[in-house]
């Protein structure tokens, strides 16, 4: 992995925070990750985007009514802009450009803690867990009163990123933001520093890296006869679950109303391990669930995390589960709400250390978070699948196509094997 990198930066300093355009970093391009951190002075309502939707305001906090701040993103599309509204007061704005990320979900992907406040010169940004370890970059930022900047503000061993005040006044207000490297499982980065006592508020963000490169170690296209028995690479004999069939190049569960559970026994998968599948069908009515499993133990016992793509469920509110099942019994780590899961979708589980995550592909598209959380009850296992049908519905309402799984693990290189070459000499005599 390689950490990302804060690539370019700029600043908006405003008297009237009616409407901001805000000042972007130099040299975007498509697929960079922008941030942009925001204070309104005098104000307990944090500003919002205007004129536009493409920006996602991922975090927001007030001290009372004196200060306010705002955290927005995006994935850039190139020519990126943004205008800002709130209070007609003093505003202050930090941008930044990020390079070598691995965001594709700003709202998923990027973990952020809880804002604090005070009333001191030590603004206290909070932890953050982001788990793995990862090279994850983490920013810390102060969102303050007046105009009390200081040249070093950011935390012990941390660095600048940029620091803005409105104006040199009384009635001005202050952004700082600071940035540091780190591979842990999560981040608290200390104090920032101020001039003077004001009241602030303070905020930790944290950028994951870029995925490591894939490897397929398995992976079955289900493209035979129809049968109970997946293959000789599957186990199924799960406790309280069922066995997996195929039908019609497809896999279900063996039996309406149960989950159909397998692993897969015939290769060895590192701990950081992701496991994928192409959904053939998936019912919008009656509850229908095709998951990727990771982590897996062996049977009987079910244990390990599940990625679940979910339709039909709860009237069709019910949209994804990340669980951590340990004897049968599942937790949900995070729900999803709002993926419209269909056909041809494809859905990816990841786990990296303490760090999961679930991912979506449309049928010709590109790979997008949509849940995220931190775990370590399981720490190694198998990788495998679920299947789901409820007993009001029918037993095909939910069916995978292909399945492939792996780690970040490049395959052993193969040394050729040289010939051997024997030289018999050859005796011939005559005779006459």
């Amino acid at each position: 992995m390689a950490f990302p990198v804060v690539a370019t930066t700029n600043t908006t300093a405003d008297t009237d925070g009616t409407s901001t355009v805000i000042n972007m970093p130099a040299s975007i391009s498509a697929g960079d990750l922008l941030i942009v951190w925001d204070t309104n002075d005098a104000t307990g309502t944090p500003r919002s985007q205007s004129g536009g939707s493409d920006w996602t305001r991922i975090s927001t906090g007030a001290n009372g009514t004196v200060i306010s701040m705002a955290i927005f993103a995006k994935i850039a599309a190139g020519g990126d802009t943004l205008t800002l509204a709130g209070a007609a007061q003093d505003s202050a704005t930090v941008s930044a450009r990020i390079t070598g990320h691995g965001v594709t979900n700003v709202s998923v992907d990027i973990m952020i803690g809880t804002p604090a406040t005070g009333l001191d010169a030590a603004p206290n940004p909070p932890n953050v867990a982001h788990g793995g370890p990862q090279d994850y970059l983490v920013l810390e930022s102060a969102h303050s009163d007046d105009d009390d900047d200081t040249a070093t503000y950011w935390s012990s061993g941390y660095s600048a990123v940029n620091q803005v005040q409105s104006a040199s006044s009384t009635s001005s207000c202050l952004t700082s933001v600071g940035q540091l490297a780190v591979s842990n499982t999560a981040e608290n980065p200390g104090v920032m520093a101020l001039a003077a006592s004001e009241e602030w508020v303070a905020q930790t963000i944290s950028i994951p890296p870029a995925l490591p490169t894939t490897y397929t170690k398995f992976s079955d296209d289900f493209n035979r006869t129809d049968t109970t028995d997946l293959s000789a690479d599957w186990d199924s004999g799960y406790t309280s679950q069922t066995n997996a069939q195929i039908v019609s190049n497809a896999v279900r569960t063996g039996t309406l109303g149960s989950s159909g559970v397998e692993s897969v026994n015939s290769v060895t998968v590192t701990d950081d391990q992701w496991a994928s599948a192409v959904i053939k069908t998936i019912n919008t009515t009656n509850p229908a669930y095709v998951a990727v499993i990771t982590r897996m133990t062996a049977p009987a016992t079910y244990s390990g995390y599940r990625f679940v793509a979910v339709r039909g469920d709860t009237g069709d509110t019910k949209r994804g589960f990340l669980t951590s099942v340990s004897a049968g019994v599942g937790t949900d780590l995070a729900t999803d709400t709002t993926t419209a899961w269909v056909a041809t979708d494809e859905v990816r589980g990841i786990s990296i250390g303490t760090r999961h995550t679930m991912q979506r592909k449309p049928s010709g598209g590109a790979w997008a978070s949509t849940l995220t959380a931190v775990d370590g009850t399981h720490t190694s296992g198998r990788v495998g699948i679920r299947v789901y049908a409820a007993i009001a519905g029918a037993i095909g309402d939910a069916e995978m196509e292909s399945y492939a799984a792996g780690d970040f693990t490049a395959p052993a290189a193969t040394t050729p094997i040289a010939p051997t070459i024997k030289l018999d000499a050859v005796h011939r005599s005559f005779s006459w």
